[in-house]
């Protein structure tokens, strides 16, 4: 990097672009996996024209990643260490569309103390899942099912696909057999999109260790290749073509415009192929009555429509920083977590009303 840019100018910019408005970035990032590559009505059709016979209403696939990193201070590096790779390394939990398109990604979190399924229960997959989506898991989910439904209750367990649980003393019947097979050979295309982003970013190949001092920085970084990865794709499929401003940056001297406990076989309820086909029939009648209405694509969803209001709306004002003629407030966003919390300057909210009383409320605090 040094022979093109110094040291200094690019840790500023790193700076700028991940620390100083990594908040505002994860946001960006969410809703550009979230909108801008996949709809419910596209999953579904394509779905019903392209999935296997006992599989035409599944439309999303979820699967944990493991990527081989190390941080720095990490006060337990015992608690990172992956069995997959058998390194220390950071798990994401990744929802790839039937079409290989990412749509989420979870916050990255040490390997050996989070397993698949109890990061999948701490997400909101509220605008993420709709109720007309029908996602495929792995048996690691499985008893987390329950716990993710309770947390989502647009959702229920006819949603979720996963591969028939083998009872204590009892082998599966042939037919049994044959699903699982036939399921996971169906759901193994998610590990060609991992495939995909290690070969496109070789940061995440799995070989290359990451040397990282807040997983915040990883998240980010992982968010933003899964998003490239996902234009790349969608580029492909749609044989865009390549315009002449496609290519400016690629021109000599070019520069940019400055403008659970005890025996789980004794509480989890395995179904059997007659209670999954049923499953999937509510599932299809559910899509075939979406599609019959024939909304519009642009049109959100009823999930989505909830966060419409407060997707990127400021909650409360819970801190400041810099003198009154040049001040940034520190924002809760509604909705959000308050690591979400990002700072902004007074003509970045909607209304001056919140900055007004906020500062009101400091200047009494002082009298």
């Amino acid at each position: 990097m040094a022979r093109f840019i110094p040291a200094s100018s690019y840790h500023a910019i790193y700076h700028a672009f991940y620390v100083k408005h990594g908040k505002k970035l994860g946001l960006f990032l969410d809703d550009c996996m979230r909108t801008m590559f996949s709809s419910a009505k596209v999953r579904i059709m394509c779905a019903i024209q392209g999935n296997p016979r006992d599989f035409k209403h599944v439309t999303l696939m979820i699967d944990g990643h493991d990527s081989r990193a190390t941080y720095i201070n990490a006060p337990d590096h015992a608690s990172y260490y992956s069995y997959k790779l058998k390194k220390s390394g950071f798990r994401t939990q990744v929802c790839t569309d039937i079409n290989g398109m990412v749509l989420f990604v979870s916050n990255a979190a040490p390997c050996s103390a989070n397993n698949d399924g109890s990061m999948l229960v701490e997400m909101d997959l509220r605008g993420k899942v709709s109720k007309y989506d029908c996602v495929v898991i792995d048996g690691g989910y499985t008893l987390f099912v329950k716990d993710v439904v309770a947390n989502n209750p647009h959702l229920g367990a006819h949603n979720f696909v996963a591969p028939i649980r083998k009872q204590r003393g009892v082998e599966l019947t042939a037919e049994e057999a044959t699903y699982n097979s036939a399921l996971g050979s169906f759901r193994s295309s998610i590990e060609s999109t991992f495939g995909e982003i290690g070969h496109l970013f070789q940061k995440f190949n799995g070989k290359s260790v990451i040397r990282v001092t807040d997983m915040e920085t990883f998240t980010l970084q992982f968010k933003l290749a899964c998003v490239l990865r996902n234009v790349k794709k969608f580029v492909a499929i749609g044989c865009v073509p390549t315009a002449e401003h496609h290519t400016f940056w690629m021109q000599p001297a070019f520069d940019y415009s400055n403008g659970s406990s005890g025996s789980v076989y004794d509480v989890v309820h395995a179904p059997n192929v007659r209670e999954k086909e049923q499953d999937a029939q509510v599932l299809q009648e559910l899509q075939r009555g979406f599609l019959s209405l024939d909304l519009n694509d642009d049109l959100p969803l009823e999930e989505d429509e909830e966060l419409a209001s407060d997707h990127y709306e400021v909650e409360a004002i819970v801190g400041h920083r810099g003198p009154r003629h040049r001040r940034e407030y520190l924002v809760k966003w509604v909705g959000y977590p308050e690591s979400s919390n990002s700072w902004l300057t007074a003509d970045r909210f909607d209304s001056p009303q919140m900055v007004v009383e906020y500062n009101a409320s400091v200047a009494r605090r002082k009298r």
